[in-house]
């Protein structure tokens, strides 16, 4: 016998599936080919999806959901409870068709550097709703588009799929302004986080990147 649960993740693949597929193939993108990135932009409120074939270097825009609300402020994710979305480079880990939240999407916060700095917390969601806190909140219109989507890039085998997570849209003359906003930690990681958001920005893929105790390595 299927479950609630089980029916909600049926009737979004019935919403969703079928518009989904026919878009990417628009881009030549078929469904055993389709590699997925998302980049939450967290000034703008906004979560962007790029996709790509797996023979492609280079990502291409797809999507974008507009946050259906917003908790904390510009700034790392630094303890349980403090209602921040965490910052940095995170990973999905599973799909969640139990959410609280319609459905959702787990982020693998704390990852390795949050860990090395002393960072805490957990149950860090891409979820559905109008509530936030310290999760990314996109609505139950959207989480359906992106967790079919995810499910679609899943299951044929993309087994990492990156979220990279900024406080703003990190071009070089924001960024310059932006540090005088902050504490020299802050605006030293953000530093950091720049080097990514503007190396995506020109050549469309991810840097490499590395956790070295409490540092990013590039």
């Amino acid at each position: 016998m299927e479950s609630i649960d089980d029916n909600r993740v049926v009737e979004a693949k019935r919403r969703k599936e079928k518009n989904l597929l026919a878009e990417l193939q628009q881009l030549d993108i078929k469904a055993e080919n389709l590699e997925i990135l998302f980049i939450a932009i967290k000034e703008a409120k906004i979560l962007e999806v790029y996709v790509k074939r797996k023979t492609q270097k280079q990502f291409r825009w797809f999507k974008s959901y507009l946050f259906s609300t917003f908790s904390g402020v510009l700034g790392p994710k630094k303890q349980e409870g403090d209602k921040q979305i965490p910052e940095g480079f995170y990973q999905i880990t599973h799909l969640n068709p139990k959410s609280k939240y319609h459905l959702s999407l787990g982020i693998n916060y704390p990852n390795p550097y949050d860990q090395a700095n002393g960072f805490t917390g957990s149950a860090i969601f891409i979820h559905g709703g109008m509530e936030s806190v310290g999760c990314i909140a996109i609505g139950d219109d959207a989480i359906e588009e992106i967790y079919v989507l995810t499910d679609i890039a899943q299951q044929n085998d993309q087994n990492e799929i990156s979220v990279l997570i900024y406080p703003y849209a990190m071009h070089t003359e924001k960024h310059k302004l932006m540090l005088k906003t902050t504490d020299e930690a802050t605006a030293h990681f953000w530093d950091r986080l720049a080097t990514s958001y503007q190396y995506f920005q020109e050549n469309k893929a991810p840097l490499s990147y590395e956790f070295k105790g409490n540092q990013i390595e590039y």
